[in-house]
């Protein structure tokens, strides 16, 4: 049996690639964080006005540093920042899995000292989420304060479910 030359292997890997790159890649948006509101009080329950917010989608950013998204609390200590999408293309060859992960930061300055919130999920990021912000003083920060969020439930949603 005679083997092919240099020319027809060649042919029959453009052949290949073209085949694969036609048949398995396509552009996908995918939501990469939700979108999320929340409520940002003090540990009393008073609501804190003109606190920073950011959504970070870049893994290891602790402190929000390369947000995709900011926004500050209004009278009520209430804050809304959209889901973050990306669009991509898609070529499949092996399955592959990864975690989608973000983290949402929180306080008075715009500079954050470390994560308030941090979601992922490996197989659906939900629309929206809904976090309840709650300043209280850090003994261990040298008489500072920290933030921590917590996943909630909206205060005017009447679904049960």
């Amino acid at each position: 049996m005679k083997r092919p030359g240099g020319r027809a292997w060649a042919a029959a890997f453009a052949m290949a690639a073209a085949v694969l790159g036609t048949a398995g890649c396509f552009p996908v948006t995918e939501t990469i964080s939700p979108g999320v509101d929340g409520e940002y009080t003090l540990s009393d329950g008073t609501p804190v006005a003109g606190a920073h917010v950011a959504l970070s989608t870049r893994s290891g950013d602790l402190q929000c540093a390369d947000a995709r998204a900011r926004t500050v609390t209004d009278a009520a200590g209430r804050f809304s920042i959209p889901a973050v999408r990306r669009r991509v293309l898609v070529f499949i060859l092996l399955p592959l899995e990864y975690v989608i992960e973000y983290r949402v930061c929180a306080g008075r300055e715009a500079a954050f000292d470390t994560t308030a919130f941090e979601g992922g999920d490996a197989l659906r990021v939900p629309d929206r989420i809904w976090l309840d912000c709650v300043e209280a003083a850090a003994p261990e920060a040298g008489g500072g304060t920290r933030v921590a969020c917590v996943l909630g439930r909206r205060p005017d949603d009447d679904d049960p479910a």
